[in-house]
């Protein structure tokens, strides 16, 4: 995108000088969007805020997606369940959608999250390895491998086994690597990528004209598709039309 605004001929010059304002704002949040998703960050800490918000941006786009595809009247969707939640957005606009393969990657892309959602404070920061060999060591409440709660009781409260019992609270040393942060990154924006197309297919599906059946994807089409079914075909050489996009058949063929 080209750092130059321009002059609007013929437009007013206070409303001129907002146009500008705009198109400069917009740049300047597209850029730091952009640079959200790069892997590479000056440091670890860095690299951790880039996943916890780019988890932040996932959930949003899940919500606004299923808020959108319900209308003004419809329920709520269900806290913290995006997989479950971004599916019913599939089905309502008859979108054949990757759930095993959605749901999986958001699993292991959460698992991250959370660690990172539970850190406490900074143990030990390894700045100085070759990327992606750097490491974040962190304190963080609980036992290795323990459920965040048990019996509705944060798990890591208990009570020691003395004569007189005193209340503790465990806490551990927890690591991650930035070659998992990388990972986890990578993978929240294949998970953003894919609910993107799938709004775009919604407003198709509701707003626009449609497509029919038989109409092939254009390459402008087919480079925003984030997921692929094996029974397409090859990526590389298939023509995909619309039809196989859809769990039913939509609008049938074009008629000549």
């Amino acid at each position: 995108m080209s750092g130059t605004v321009r002059r609007v001929v013929g437009v007013p010059d206070e409303l001129d000088k907002r146009l500008r304002q705009m198109a400069k704002f917009v740049r300047i949040d597209n850029d730091a969007e952009d640079r959200a998703w790069r892997p590479d960050a000056a440091s670890i800490e860095a690299l951790v805020l880039k996943v916890l918000g780019g988890w932040e941006v996932l959930k949003s786009a899940v919500n606004w997606a299923y808020f959108d595809s319900v209308g003004p009247d419809g329920p709520p969707a269900e806290a913290g369940q995006l997989p479950s939640t971004i599916r019913k957005v599939a089905e309502s606009y008859n979108v054949r959608w990757p759930h095993s393969e959605w749901s999986a990657a958001c699993a292991k892309a959460n698992v991250v999250r959370q660690k990172l959602a539970h850190l406490l404070y900074a143990y030990k920061v390894d700045n100085e390895s070759p990327t992606p060999e750097r490491k974040l060591a962190f304190m963080r409440l609980g036992l290795p491998g323990q459920p965040r709660r048990v019996n509705s009781r944060p798990s890591e409260l208990g009570w020691s086994k003395s004569a007189v019992p005193l209340s503790q609270q465990a806490r551990h040393v927890d690591l991650l690597t930035e070659q998992e942060l990388i990972d986890a990154l990578e993978t929240i924006k294949w998970l953003l990528d894919c609910c993107n197309y799938l709004q775009r297919l919604g407003s198709i599906h509701r707003f626009e004209p449609g497509w029919p059946d038989n109409y092939e994807l254009p390459k402008s089409e087919r480079d925003q598709l984030a997921w692929w079914f094996d029974d397409w075909g090859d990526p590389q050489t298939t023509a995909l039309t619309a039809g196989q996009l859809w769990v039913r058949p939509s609008r049938g063929p074009e008629v000549p």
